[in-house]
């Protein structure tokens, strides 16, 4: 477990416990043409910093996400990624799968 910080009344901030697979609480959205991408499967795994705090076992501090598509059902065109955290934060990037090819 690691933490996350909390409302707070602005003097000292309150913390409550991170599980190691908070991604899971996160919605990720592929689009191409404003049609969402069916994903078959999104694993990850979290990333711990073993120096921080002097922590036997580390901290928790993010997480690798793949998302999973099969390749022959997803052309190479513009693509935007959206991702909604559980807070209501909402991230989007944009890009073209054919310049990376």
């Amino acid at each position: 477990m690691s933490v996350k910080p909390t409302k707070h009344d602005g003097s000292q901030p309150n913390i409550a416990p991170r599980p190691e697979d908070f991604w899971k609480d996160f919605r990720f959205v592929v689009t191409q043409n404003d049609e969402p991408l069916q994903y078959r499967n999104i694993p990850g795994e979290p990333q711990f910093c073993l120096a921080c705090l002097n922590s036997l076992f580390g901290v928790l501090v993010g997480a690798y996400v793949n998302l999973d598509y099969d390749a022959r059902s997803v052309p190479s065109q513009k693509t935007q990624v959206e991702i909604f955290t559980p807070d209501g934060q909402h991230v989007v990037a944009s890009f073209d799968l054919a310049a990376l090819r």
